[in-house]
């Protein structure tokens, strides 16, 4: 009888569980990854996003560097990383989202592109450059990212000045922006190499730190 008792207390204890389990998945967002190495990739995401960057930051940096990778080239990490930096607010939302993985030669490379223009290209610039340095941290042999969204009209945003930014004109005089974010650009920023931060998840965690407050290191609270 006893053991019988035992066994119906497992079971209670387990359907609660998955009924926890099953509530949390129903306010998070769900993820599909489309595509390969060969072209472009496509990324759909669907339910509940982070407006701003998760002010969890110890529990964001956990999630986040277990999608650590060795290669640009696994189509599916990199699926992954970008849409849970999507999810968590680091990357800006669209409708939807490719990339393009440029492994031919070195440096290896990025193109990330977003299908609708976001609504303060100001703050969208703040968080390619956020998500940027964070995925340059994470995917060992990246070097550069190519952030490219479309413009409603061809007025330069101004870009920012530790990115490289420029706009384009292309077929049927669509106009695209374009943000560059590397190594370089990344250390200019931090004032340390990127890569550093991705050697263990407790230097990660100054990284995701150092993002949420939005002061880079060398730099006073002032400017």
């Amino acid at each position: 009888m006893k053991r019988k008792i035992c066994c119906l207390v497992i079971i209670i204890s387990m359907l609660a569980a998955a009924q926890v389990q099953a509530n949390e998945k129903k306010d998070s967002a769900s993820i599909s990854v489309i595509g390969g190495a060969d072209g472009p990739t496509s990324i759909f995401l669907a339910g509940k996003l982070e407006e701003e960057p998760s002010e969890e930051g110890e529990h964001a940096a956990e999630d986040l560097y277990a999608l650590k990778t060795e290669y640009v080239g696994d189509a599916s990490a990199i699926g992954f990383l970008i849409a849970e930096l999507t999810e968590t607010g680091y990357l800006p939302q669209s409708k939807g989202t490719t990339f393009e993985i440029l492994s031919e030669k070195e440096p290896y490379g990025l193109r990330i592109l977003f299908e609708e223009e976001p609504e303060d290209r100001d703050a969208a610039d703040q968080r390619l450059m956020d998500g940027g340095t964070i995925m340059l941290a994470l995917v060992d042999n990246l070097s550069e990212i190519e952030f490219i969204y479309p413009l409603g009209s061809q007025e330069d945003s101004g870009g920012r000045p530790a990115a490289d930014s420029e706009g384009e004109t292309g077929e049927g005089g669509d106009v695209s922006y374009t943000l560059c974010w590397d190594l370089e650009s990344a250390e200019a920023y931090l004032g340390r190499n990127v890569k550093d931060y991705g050697e263990n998840l407790e230097t990660f965690q100054e990284l995701i730190t150092e993002i949420q407050a939005e002061v880079v290191p060398g730099e006073s609270e002032a400017d």
